[in-house]
């Protein structure tokens, strides 16, 4: 990493500091969880104990971390 990225990673973090994070929306395709149009590998998220994920689940993740996410709750449409 350079000393231009240094100094930009930096202002992302604190860009991010008072930022609190957003829950979103995803949903789950081929066994993989997809938020905005990225497929998260099994070891970048967390999911709430006792849920069980299906194709075609529509899903809230929060991002936890720079790398890694919790899927908290499905959602359904009524």
């Amino acid at each position: 990493m350079n000393g231009c990225e240094r100094i930009l990673e930096v202002m992302r973090k604190q860009g991010k500091k008072d930022n609190s994070a957003s829950i979103e929306k995803a949903y789950v395709s081929d066994g993989q969880v997809i938020h905005h149009g990225q497929k998260l590998d099994k070891d970048d998220y967390l999911i709430a104990e006792g849920l069980s994920l299906e194709n075609g689940d529509k899903v809230l993740i929060v991002q936890i971390s720079d790398e890694e996410y919790a899927v908290i709750c499905k959602v359904v449409s009524i």
